[in-house]
């Protein structure tokens, strides 16, 4: 609904009573990113990464942090990093998109994001209402997507 201070008190009200709940941290995470407050999302995000043992889906949320925040070389370096993690785990299409569209690489993006699809990635259901997405929602090709998964683009 993109009430972000509410959704901010929110999640620190819930770090508050488990401050290993990661779920909250990412979120809280990627919601300060809405107000531009990149430091402070990626020092959270890092937190919920390392309590996530560097889970493929944590480490992509910290990218796309250090990319909207103008930090293109580390959102990079963890790109490589999740690259090379596929090579011996599964890294989903969809934590790829993420990163590519915090370097504002809106073509691999939705490339990725075709592929999530077609993996019946769970998250890719987000794609017609979560902010994150606000920057490519009306191409074309998402579009096609959105309507493919049932969600006609208005």
């Amino acid at each position: 609904m993109r009430h972000y201070d509410q959704a901010i008190k929110h999640y620190y009200s819930v770090i508050e009573m488990d401050p290993n709940f990661i779920p909250a941290q990412c979120e809280l995470g990627m919601t300060l990113i809405q107000h531009k407050k990149y430091d402070e999302s990626i020092e959270i995000l890092k937190k919920a990464t390392k309590l996530s043992n560097n889970s493929p889906m944590y480490l992509s949320r910290l990218a796309y942090a250090y990319g909207v925040s103008g930090d293109k070389k580390r959102a990079r370096e963890y790109l490589c990093q999740l690259e090379q993690l596929s090579k011996n785990t599964y890294v989903s299409a969809f934590s790829l998109a993420i990163i590519f569209l915090g370097l504002n690489d809106k073509e691999q993006a939705i490339s990725f994001f075709e592929k999530a699809f077609e993996e019946k990635h769970y998250h890719i259901l987000m794609l017609k209402t979560e902010p994150l997405f606000d920057s490519i929602r009306s191409d074309p090709r998402m579009q096609k997507l959105l309507e493919k998964m049932g969600f006609p683009y208005n």
